[in-house]
């Protein structure tokens, strides 16, 4: 096969080394790899319209991630179609796929690539697989099919007549199908070895290498309630860990100097609005954002001066900036230099700029910057709450650049920083596609962001240097983990080797999202990174 010319590296298709692709093609290829972990199947071939390629993909990664429908169902319907269209490439992959991640027994799988009668106990998934079925084989959905349908599968897939998964997840497997079919791509195909590529590139001195992930160990320090949305979190000289419950109003505080699952989180305050963001602006004394986000948009920034203070002893907070009504809802904020933070505005599409008197007794504040890539998505068809713009911000001294997450626009971003005025020196710059990002921790001396995915249950590590889009890699939660449900927000510790290597992550336990519909407690996790090594 290799020596007929009417076949390429994968089926018919030609492929591009990744080396060798123009920017359009590459910035396609890192997208694809951001958001899928790997270029899978057709996306391989996608990649020759990168504009094709970057409005497609999300679509697939969709079903991967947020989807409404459980696994196993999203795997019943894809076997359904695959089975009808017959591409081989994918009724092999989704038969290996369904079994394995999917949890269907293999006479079932068979059955759905076969067209043979199956049924499945759950009655979810019946209805599932009588839908595709139905659809699979040109014939009309009557009546009942589709009232059990949207009576067992409301809130699970089967909404309304617009925003229906099944219907869309077939008609996204039959665009596979349809690809993989014209370029005759068989059972057994593999395509070119892109990290092989890379690497040898790189072993000519064409391109840098790529700093193997870490390994992780994740150890829960301290749990929540279920339901409780732990949001933020700020780690203290003495290794405490200050933890912001953005749907409880509260502040708490986990005893230090290195927390244990054995000791209780202490109540530090509650306040009158949702507390979101948290930063220690001096010694002792943190900045937390209050913001009505989802109703009335009222926001204020509260000063917490811990100095002195004792687990269990009261706190008096002092408001010492109220917004104006361009505020729409504060998220993360950071220390930008001495009394000068930021806070990001994920709902106004911007962030704002707090300049601070002394002792931080009182504080102006104005707009930093605005950008596209900063705004909500009013028309996203993920699950409620609506998903923030401008998210996670933290500003990175070694490198210069203030870097930011924007969740609804699936993107992570950084800004040059003027080292006199701290304004913006320069035009927000895109570094990589990233979707679900929420806040993360930032290792500028190794090049590094770690990024919490939140409706993803995982922690991925970013480059910080544009254009390195596919070195992006899911660093814990993949495969899933129990223990990393909701990751909301990253803080390295304080200790003298802490930066870079230990880090705390506080998770909501599924409240916002949960995995398989099971609500778990909401947790602080300490992440210990340990440096790959070569023998």
């Amino acid at each position: 096969m290799a020596d007929n010319a009417d076949f390429g590296t994968f089926g018919r298709f030609i492929e591009t080394p990744v080396g060798q692709m123009p920017e359009a093609m590459k910035q396609a290829y890192d997208m694809t790899k951001t958001l899928r972990g790997l270029v899978p199947g057709p996306h391989k071939i996608w990649l020759a319209n990168p504009t094709l390629s970057q409005t497609i993909v999300p679509t697939g990664a969709y079903f991967q991630t947020t989807s409404t429908l459980t696994k196993t169902e999203i795997e019943i319907a894809t076997n359904v179609i695959n089975g009808h269209w017959r591409a081989a490439y994918g009724n092999y992959e989704h038969e290996k796929i369904g079994i394995k991640k999917g949890g269907l027994a293999p006479e079932k799988v068979t059955a759905l690539i076969a067209g043979l009668p199956t049924s499945f106990d759950d009655p979810p998934q019946q209805v599932v697989y009588e839908l595709a079925s139905t659809l699979a084989a040109a014939r009309v959905v009557p009546l009942g099919l589709y009232r059990r349908a949207r009576d067992l599968l409301a809130d699970a897939g089967i909404l309304d007549v617009t925003t229906l998964d099944v219907t869309t997840l077939m008609g996204w497997f039959i665009t596979v199908s349809l690809t993989l079919m014209a370029y005759d791509v068989p059972s057994d195909a593999v395509g070119l070895d892109q990290e092989t590529q890379f690497n040898q590139q790189n072993a000519e001195g064409r391109l840098m290498p790529i700093t193997p992930p870490p390994t992780v160990t994740l150890t829960p320090v301290a749990y929540f309630p279920e339901k409780y949305f732990l949001e933020n979190l700020a780690v203290r000289s003495d290794g405490s860990v200050l933890i912001t419950a953005v749907l409880q109003k509260q502040l708490w505080c986990v005893p230090g100097p290195q927390p244990h699952a054995s000791l209780s989180p202490v109540l530090v305050h509650t306040f009158e609005h949702p507390v979101t963001g948290i930063v220690e602006v001096e010694p002792e004394v943190f900045i937390v954002s209050l913001s009505d986000a989802y109703t009335t948009h009222e926001s204020h920034l509260a000063r917490v001066d811990l100095g002195g203070w004792t687990p269990g002893d009261p706190v008096s907070p002092e408001i010492i900036v109220t917004f104006d009504e361009r505020v729409r809802g504060l998220n993360g904020s950071c220390l930008l230099a001495p009394r000068v933070m930021l806070a990001a505005d994920c709902f106004a599409g911007l962030i704002w700029r707090i300049d601070l008197a002394e002792s931080a007794r009182s504080a102006t504040a104005r707009v930093w910057l605005a950008h596209d890539t900063m705004a909500m998505d009013p028309d996203s068809e993920v699950a409620p709450p609506p998903q923030p713009g401008v998210n996670g911000v933290r500003y990175g001294a070694q490198t210069g650049y203030l870097y930011y997450t924007s969740t609804a626009q699936q993107v992570f971003m950084r800004v040059p920083v003027d080292p006199t005025t701290l304004d913006p020196a320069g035009d927000a710059e895109f570094v990589a596609a990233i979707d679900n990002a929420d806040d993360f921790c930032l290792d500028d001396n190794a090049g590094f962001a770690y990024v919490t995915r939140h409706r993803a249950n995982t922690i991925d590590r970013v480059p910080l240097t544009p254009r390195h889009g596919s070195e992006v890699r899911h660093i814990a939660g993949d495969p899933f983990d129990t223990v990393l449900v909701g990751p909301s927000s990253a803080a390295w510790g304080r200790g003298p080797s802490d930066h870079g290597r230990v880090a705390y992550v506080t998770t909501d336990g599924g409240t916002t999202a949960p995995p398989e519909g099971i609500v778990r407690k909401a947790t602080l996790l300490r992440v210990e990174l340990q440096p790959h090594t070569t023998s």
